[in-house]
């Protein structure tokens, strides 16, 4: 498990941007799009 842990934090970005495409060609909507941005997500959730 911490295999397959460690090789989704990898390729995190990737699997985000595969997971991005199918969604635009499912849902057709960009603010669906505009929520799961890596880039968003994380300057929304700061490590104190």
């Amino acid at each position: 498990i911490a295999v397959l842990v460690g090789i989704a934090l990898i390729f995190r970005d990737a699997i985000i941007k595969f997971a991005v495409k199918i969604m635009q060609n499912v849902f057709g909507d960009d603010s669906i799009i505009d929520d799961i941005k890596s880039s968003g997500i994380r300057d929304s959730n700061h490590i104190n």
